[in-house]
């Protein structure tokens, strides 16, 4: 659970009263009563996994460090000040947690205590305004006063009791965490922190850090504040490494992912929405800050398909971000971004293919792979290329989407044909395999009525002729 809100409205307060714990631990936030860094607390439950906070920074300057807590989050925790009502950041917050997609969303009407009951019925009714258009139009609202702790205990008893409803199921494919925190312990050396946002690790795991691709051991783990043997999706975990990694080797965003699927690319196709309220078009190339994890990177957004060269605050399109460093990521994964100089949030969208194309973006074939990767499931997607007559690489069709290997319970759609090649497994249409094998035999019979006296075509003749109507593995596979 991630808080939200506006400066001074009393986010690190909440959650002192809910869980007991101070999440300001620098001496000069607490001498400015002003959140700087993220900060982390546990709130242990009767049963199961203890709930999780974050809490975010509420000033502007700090919108960077709020952004980079929010990744990988079940629940939002909007706060809202009954003296002030909704403030900018309120707003700018609340843009955030739609953009990333977090689906739940809690508010609270604090600072009860300097306001009359009209005035918290009346900055109620202005947060519902707010959230009437959003996807949080049944938010439940719980007034508190954090100086006596009114209003606390009924909060902290629904956050316990949705908790487990709400806790998405995102263990399978492997591991990911996006790093957030980077120290050393003494008697325990390296340790690097985060939210994992998929898969389980445990000791002893080998994990590669991206974009540098190190490799590393977790020789000891805790999630959300207990020692542990294993962490998965959705947990606070902190990982203890080994191996030749130094900490200077470690940036905030980096990724910490299992072997099978270390990608990472400076090109991610994307579906990107510019938010209504955007100040400006975006033209074709326009400079961005691209948030992703905990990441932040500038990038450049070239327009694909969806717009004439220009997007206009409400347009959607397809996309690529031209990424000044590369970065790690998966199929499905949400992205925000920034205007150059970080002023304002432009909007964001869900990643496609983490590793886009320098060349032919916008053909035809590359359009409707990347219209297919929009479909709800994998298996839409696959009979959607299939239908197509696309070749599909099944291997780096699951690796894109964080998956290890072909899961066992993939399926190929009925009109499908599978073969291996080069290493690899692919599919195609049946139809597609036999106008193949057509072309194929079309090809050596050919040529046979211009060499009739030959015993047969040689191998090296043969590839560059098919070369130029199939793609080879389907060639090698045909013949």
């Amino acid at each position: 659970i991630a808080t939200a809100g506006h400066v001074d409205h009393g986010k690190t307060s909440l959650i002192r009263q809910l869980t007991g714990v101070e999440t300001d631990t620098l001496a000069e936030e607490r001498e400015r009563g002003l959140s700087i860094n993220l900060g982390y607390a546990y709130l242990p439950k009767p049963q199961g996994t203890p709930l999780g906070f974050i809490d975010v920074p509420g000033h502007q300057r700090f919108i960077n460090t709020m952004i980079s807590g929010i990744s990988g989050i079940d629940m939002g925790l909007l706060v809202v000040a009954a003296d002030d009502g909704p403030m900018p950041q309120t707003i700018e917050h609340l843009d955030v947690l739609d953009i990333l997609g977090v689906e739940q969303l809690t508010a609270v009407i604090s600072k009860t205590d300097r306001a009359s009951e009209a005035r918290i019925r009346e900055v109620t009714g202005q947060t519902r305004e707010l959230l009437a258009a959003s996807r949080w139009q049944d938010t439940a609202f719980f007034p508190v006063c954090n100086q006596d702790g009114s209003g606390v205990d009924v909060l902290q008893h629904y956050l316990i009791q949705h908790a487990e409803q709400l806790r998405k199921q995102r263990t399978g494919g492997g591991f990911r965490l996006s790093i957030d925190r980077c120290f050393t312990a003494r008697g325990s050396g390296l340790v690097v922190t985060g939210t994992a946002s998929a898969g389980t690790v445990k000791k002893g795991d080998k994990l590669f850090l991206l974009p540098t691709r190190l490799e590393v051991r977790v020789r000891g783990l805790r999630a959300h504040d207990r020692n542990a043997d294993t962490a998965e999706a959705g947990q606070r975990v902190a990982l203890n490494l080994s191996g030749k990694i130094e900490k200077s080797a470690i940036e905030r965003g980096d990724w910490l992912v299992i072997p099978e699927c270390a990608l990472s690319s400076s090109r991610l196709d994307v579906a990107f929405s510019l938010l209504p309220g955007a100040p400006f078009p975006l033209k074709h190339l326009a400079p961005v800050k691209l948030y992703i994890g905990a990441k932040r990177v500038a990038a450049r957004l070239a327009i694909v398909e969806g717009a004439e060269g220009r997007l206009h605050p409400g347009d959607r399109c397809l996309a690529q971000l031209i990424l000044e460093n590369p970065v790690s990521a998966v199929h499905g994964e949400r992205f925000l971004l920034r205007d150059q100089a970080e002023n304002v949030i432009l909007g964001g969208g869900m990643v496609l293919d983490p590793q886009g194309p320098k060349y032919g973006k916008s053909r035809p074939g590359r359009l409707a792979w990347l219209n297919a990767m929009q479909l709800p499931s994998a298996n839409e997607s696959l009979a959607s290329l299939i239908e197509q007559e696309q070749l599909v690489d099944l291997d780096r069709f699951w690796a894109i989407r964080n998956h290890p290997g072909i899961p066992g319970e993939a399926d190929l759609p009925s009109n499908a044909k599978s073969f291996e090649g080069e290493g690899r497994h692919w599919a195609v249409a049946q139809s597609q395999w036999s106008k193949a094998v057509q072309q194929c035999r079309q090809l050596i019979d050919s040529w046979h009525q211009m060499h009739p006296s030959s015993p047969g075509v040689r191998m090296t003749e043969l590839k560059p002729a098919l070369a130029q109507v199939m793609a080879p593995p389907l060639a090698m596979a045909v013949l």
